[in-house]
């Protein structure tokens, strides 16, 4: 089983992976977007394209998975299944192997039968809030799927 701690350590292995990535923080534009609610919160921080894709990414692959909840693996399967932007070119210069990744989460999440309904499970909505706190510790007017790559290597949650 791969865990988050696993990436975090691929990905950079000095102890603070945020100063390295900084500097590919700073050109998110991914396209015009949408305000929404992200959670039980509303936020004035808008969503990329890419981000907003990536989110219904993560709601149909718990939906295929036959998960009742939209969990940080089905995030990271999100921008997976999108396979562009900051958060995937990142997963990539780390030496990821996607197919192995989505294969890894593939089976440990998957349930017998689809789902046909999906909430947020409550460290998703954790992933979303720390997502916008990200944003704005970088000064970035909409969140991208950066933010949310981010958000989820700081939470460290097993994948």
């Amino acid at each position: 089983m791969l865990c988050l701690a696993t990436l975090w350590h691929q990905i950079c292995s000095e102890q603070d992976c945020r100063v390295i990535l900084i500097s590919r923080l700073l050109d998110i534009g991914d396209g015009i977007l949408d305000n929404g609610y992200w959670g039980k919160e509303k936020s004035d921080m808008q969503q990329t394209n890419n981000l907003h894709t990536i989110l219904l990414y993560a709601q149909q692959e718990a939906q295929r998975l036959g998960n009742e909840e939209i969990l940080p693996d089905h995030m990271l399967l999100g921008i997976l299944r999108l396979a562009e932007g900051k958060a995937f070119e990142l997963l990539m210069q780390a030496g990821l192997n996607p197919v192995e990744l989505k294969r890894s989460i593939d089976e440990r999440l998957m349930q017998t039968a689809p789902s046909q309904t999906t909430k947020m499970s409550r460290a998703s909505e954790r992933i979303l809030r720390l997502m916008i706190i990200e944003a704005k510790l970088y000064h970035a007017e909409e969140c991208g799927s950066v933010h949310l790559l981010l958000a989820l290597l700081r939470e460290r949650v097993n994948f």
